[in-house]
């Protein structure tokens, strides 16, 4: 028989009562739901997060050696789903228990080992809250003063941001099954008017395409809006999107296969372009190459840029300034990336910060 919650919301779970075991000389044990003193009623249900292997040869984490096994690490089979970003959030407020399972086949063909050790088993917070420091602060000395300068957080406007030089020169693109990707850093509250996609193959040809925010230190890996299908011809093409707010850090990429290479860009290198195979997760592309020869040795590194550009409005961050001469505060709540401090003295060395206030009051 089967019973659905939806349907009838009385049933109340699976239970077990009068508990009763025996052997041939009779009752050994017995204990029931109206005198428990023997027994602790406990329940649980076991969710599987993850699973992995090892092996030396496939060079999976852990399999030969120490390895602190990070978010973004496990396997991801064919096909299938895993949590690859090891997220636990649905948990919250709950009081739950760790289990770690071994399985191992019936033979030591793949060589016998000496088990599985675990050690410094942490959680993490995530938080959602981006608060960056000012950046390139210049100090000019002039006489009886020093004027002070840093980058505006509070910039607003329309920008076309382009990585690339607009020489892609490999000539059937960087070819896998997956995601080509792009980062972007806005500050503040943004909006993408449009996104260019360089289409280096010879054909015309449909694809995805999608925007990816970042929570915490890591790229999420479903889509923040649904994902845009799009026909593209040879060379550049231009997409207008519509509603697409981003924030902050975010990668903006499309589908690639072994039909349709991404466009790269060797002679330009931000450390921007990300790619992803299959349904694993966000990675520099730089960290990996292409084996042109089949030699086992990668004849270049993909420290270029993707093919990728993009139209954004942004509002910046809305912050006011705090500058601390020999961390001693002397102005606060500057609305101006400059300040002129008056308040020295000639041939002396001073040291000086700046910080930046949100408007939720964090500095």
């Amino acid at each position: 028989p089967a019973w659905s919650t939806s349907d009838d919301n009385t049933l109340t779970g699976f239970q077990v009562d009068d508990v009763l075991i025996v052997d041939e000389t009779g009752a050994l044990f017995s204990d029931s739901g109206d005198d428990m003193s023997q027994m602790i009623p406990s329940g649980e249900v076991w969710i599987n997060q993850f699973y992995d292997y090892g092996s030396e040869e496939d060079n999976r984490p852990g399999a030969t050696e120490w390895t602190f096994y990070s978010p973004g690490m496990p396997f991801v089979p064919s096909g299938g789903e895993t949590n690859v970003y090891l997220d636990i959030s649905e948990f919250a407020e709950k009081t739950i228990q760790f289990r770690i399972q071994t399985q191992y086949d019936n033979n030591d063909d793949g060589g016998q080992g000496s088990g599985l050790f675990i050690d410094d088993f942490w959680l993490y917070k995530l938080f959602s809250g981006m608060y960056i420091a000012p950046s390139n602060l210049n100090a000019e000395a002039v006489s009886g003063a020093v004027i002070l300068e840093w980058d505006d957080m509070n910039l607003s406007g329309t920008e076309e941001f382009i990585y690339d030089d607009n020489t892609f020169d490999y000539p059937e693109g960087i070819r896998y099954d997956g995601l080509a990707g792009k980062s972007f850093d806005i500050l503040g509250n943004g909006t993408i008017n449009s996104v260019s996609i360089y289409n280096i193959n010879e054909i015309d040809t449909t694809i995805f395409f999608g925007v990816f925010s970042k929570t915490g230190a890591l790229f999420d890996l479903d889509p923040v809006y649904p994902q845009k299908q799009i026909e593209l011809v040879p060379g550049w093409n231009t997409v207008p999107v519509s509603g697409w707010d981003v924030s902050n850090s975010f990668i903006i990429a499309h589908q690639v296969n072994n039909g349709f290479g991404a466009a790269y860009d060797g002679s330009s290198s931000y450390n921007r372009s990300f790619l992803r195979f299959g349904e694993g997760a966000w990675d520099l592309a730089a960290y990996y190459g292409i084996d042109d020869d089949g030699d086992g040795v990668n004849d270049f590194e993909l420290t270029g840029e993707f093919g990728i550009r993009a139209n954004i409005t942004y509002e910046g961050l809305g912050v006011t300034y705090n500058v601390y001469r020999d961390d001693e505060s002397i102005v606060s709540a500057l609305e101006e990336n400059t300040y002129t401090d008056s308040f020295v003295e000639n041939n002396v060395t001073y040291e000086y910060a700046v910080s930046a206030t949100y408007s939720d009051g964090e500095e």
